[in-house]
């Protein structure tokens, strides 16, 4: 139990000491990241390198001595094979031979101890006179030896057979050297070799130290030329975040100026709008209490005329009755209804039900329901665009298949107005008010003041079609700036 609380609670040390290294890693910049990635992988693959370059310089000179030692043995050796005693046994004179081959000769003195082996895997002769006869057990290199390989390496004299051999080094080169008969080129007998690695440890020693030299050496001068590209290339990538920094900051600047503009752009045609409807109500006003009061006086006096002449007083009073109607309509149609309360859909149904009231035509109008609320101004809008839109229609096209719907759109951030007749039609590009189609193009510059689309279809003969797209601008308006 214990042992078990111990384990969790070094794991979760562990699972902290993670945490608080990537904390530090986050923390750290690009280029110190990259630095330090970069000095984590050079520094592995310096050592992957050395350790190969010094594994393989250790077994190129251990091969050249091993191979020295190979035809050196061939030399001297095949001799003494053959003349074995018949029993398999080396003879005293022979071993004499032996030993003076150890002796004699400069490379006989490095060699500390020397085995033969016959083909059949038995040991024919040894320092250690107790091994002779003894099963040695499977040996790879013996085979691999009497197989024609010459085999070598650093022994560190690890087995019992080497018992001789510790007495005199820690470390020896052990040669397996295949002895060939120079007649037939068979392989009659392996003869082991230990040869003093003492000089040639020095010589590894100081071919490993050169190389690990180079290769620290190169691996620091990799690391450095990194270092300073990865430097240069990070002030630049600095200098360059720094400009792109400042011209987003004059890009938000802009766009705060122009959010501003259109802000103020906005008000202004809200108050424009709110301003020519004080000046249309303003003038029906006029009209009605001014030109339209003359009237009605004039038609008052106009009775006294018809005793005297009863014909032209009558031609006069018709006269004036249409005058006074025709201004009471221009006033009673300059004033709005109350829309500010009004829900949107309600000033869309308004707008129809008194185009239906006054012209009596039976236009098939769609509302939707779900219509967004916006503000007072947009519902100005609204009201002038359909009952304009309508009566233009109505005065072009006699109402022929009058139809119209508004319904919103782009996920309800729009209202989309649509007027359609089956009328005579005519040339859109003529929409001036300059070329007698004032309405229309009333219409569009009051569009255009609230930031909307107005389009209008029409073909010759083929009818017209009007839409229009108005923003929902939100429905806090109705506050003078």
């Amino acid at each position: 139990m214990n042992r078990s609380k111990i384990v969790i609670i070094k794991l979760t040390w562990n699972q902290g000491e993670s945490v608080m290294l990537r904390n530090r890693l986050k923390r750290l910049s690009l280029l110190q990241q990259f630095l330090l990635i970069t000095f984590a992988i050079l520094l592995g693959g310096m050592l992957i390198i050395g350790w190969w370059v010094a594994n393989r310089i250790e077994n190129a000179v251990v091969n050249q001595a091993a191979s020295t030692t190979a035809l050196y043995m061939n030399n001297f050796v095949p001799p003494i094979i053959q003349s074995f005693n018949a029993d398999g046994t080396i003879s005293a004179a022979e071993q004499q031979t032996i030993a003076g081959i150890l002796t004699d000769t400069a490379n006989g003195n490095r060699i500390v101890s020397l085995k033969i082996w016959d083909t059949d895997q038995t040991l024919i002769y040894s320092p250690d006179a107790s091994q002779l006869g003894v099963d040695p057990g499977p040996n790879e290199e013996l085979e691999a030896a009497l197989n024609g390989t010459l085999v070598s390496h650093l022994s560190r004299l690890d087995k019992a057979e080497n018992r001789l051999e510790r007495q005199v080094a820690t470390m020896l080169i052990e040669t397996y050297a295949p002895i060939v008969d120079p007649a037939t080129g068979a392989v009659i007998a392996v003869v082991e070799t230990y040869q003093d690695a003492s000089t040639l440890q020095h010589q590894v020693s100081l071919a490993q130290r050169q190389s690990w030299l180079i290769v620290i050496v190169g691996t620091i001068a990799m690391y450095g030329l990194l270092s300073g590209l990865m430097r240069r290339g990070s002030r630049t990538i600095a200098q360059q975040q720094s400009q792109l920094q400042q011209t987003v900051d004059e890009l938000h600047h802009l766009l705060a100026q122009n959010q501003s503009l259109q802000q103020r752009l906005k008000a202004a045609a809200n108050r424009t709008t709110q301003i020519n409807e004080q000046f249309l109500r303003r003038i029906g006003h006029d009209l009605h209490d001014g030109p339209a009061q003359d009237l009605a006086l004039a038609l008052l006096r106009i009775n006294d005329l018809c005793r005297e002449q009863p014909q032209q007083a009558e031609i006069i009073r018709h006269a004036l009755e249409s005058a006074l109607a025709e201004i009471r309509h221009l006033a009673a149609g300059l004033q709005l209804p109350e829309l500010k309360t009004l829900p949107t859909s309600e000033v869309a149904y308004k707008a129809v039900r008194e185009f239906r009231r006054k012209t009596e035509c039976a236009v098939d109008f769609e509302i939707a329901d779900d219509l967004p609320e916006v503000s007072p101004y947009t519902k100005i809008a609204i009201y002038r665009i359909i009952t304009e839109a309508l009566y233009n229609s109505f005065r072009h096209a006699k109402g022929a298949g009058l139809r119209g719907c508004i319904v919103a759109t782009h996920a309800r951030r729009n209202v989309h107005i649509q007027i359609v007749d089956d009328g005579p039609g005519f040339d859109p590009a003529m929409v001036d008010a300059n070329n007698g189609h004032l309405g229309l193009a009333g219409l569009k510059d009051r569009v255009t003041l609230l930031d909307g689309v107005f389009k209008i279809t029409s073909e010759m003969q083929r009818g017209t079609r009007i839409d229009v797209m108005l923003p929902v601008d939100g429905h806090d308006g109705g506050h003078d700036e």
